[in-house]
């Protein structure tokens, strides 16, 4: 069995990947990746010597990937799309084990991953440890992904920068609370201008107190 993987322009890791896989001894041929995006998509919905696709991201690409490969060409289709992660935070929780895998998954990796935590949601008392959540958030150091004392690196794009900048506009204009605003970052001692506009710093948001039966509604809107 031969398989193809494809991802996008930015992330080249996978190259590396599979060139330790074939030092290791695995047969030439039987993993192979393409760089790019619709183009490969499409090439891999419609070779008819691919007979099944499996698929991590957005729904938009997802539903055409189903479409076009299981609609048109019949192939199975493994599609997981749209992952929205929520935490839920009881007031019964372990406050330092909790706050610190609160800021790990939510600001590793710069937050640019599919299993990385956008949402929390801290039910009764366990709210008065956002301001905790907030002070440890503010240690983390933004730099370069070279360097070894970074915390938080750069989004993988200007488009994504803007992205996400503008989302953080639209929930300020819709009534949150910025408790850390992460937009216009300056990281000292970079002066390449690319670097330095990739940066979106970690941002929390604060909205309105919840309780526990208030916490299953807001994960029921956020699937819509």
């Amino acid at each position: 069995m031969t398989h193809l993987i494809t991802h996008n322009d930015f992330i080249i890791i996978i190259q590396r990947l599979i060139e330790l896989m074939l030092e290791s001894g695995l047969p030439a041929g039987c993993l192979n990746t393409v760089h790019g995006s619709h183009d490969c998509v499409n090439f891999i919905c419609d070779n008819e010597h691919i007979r099944s696709v499996s698929f991590v991201g957005g729904n938009g690409a997802g539903e055409h990937i189903n479409r076009r490969a299981a609609g048109e060409h019949g192939k199975r289709v493994q599609s997981n799309m749209g992952a929205k992660n929520h935490g839920v935070v009881m007031p019964d929780a372990n406050k330092n084990a909790t706050l610190n895998q609160l800021v790990g998954a939510a600001f590793g990796a710069a937050g640019q991953r599919c299993m990385a935590l956008p949402v929390a949601i801290f039910v009764g008392e366990a709210r008065d440890w956002i301001p905790d959540l907030l002070a440890m958030t503010k240690d983390l150091k933004c730099g370069s992904g070279f360097d070894a004392g970074t915390d938080v690196g750069p989004v993988i794009s200007p488009e994504a920068k803007a992205r996400i900048e503008e989302i953080i506009t639209e929930a300020v204009a819709d009534g949150c609370s910025l408790l850390l605003d992460g937009r216009n970052t300056v990281v000292p001692g970079k002066s390449t201008t690319f670097i330095l506009d990739l940066f979106t710093r970690q941002t929390i948001q604060d909205l309105k107190p919840v309780t526990l039966s208030d916490q299953q509604l807001l994960l029921e809107l956020n699937q819509t």
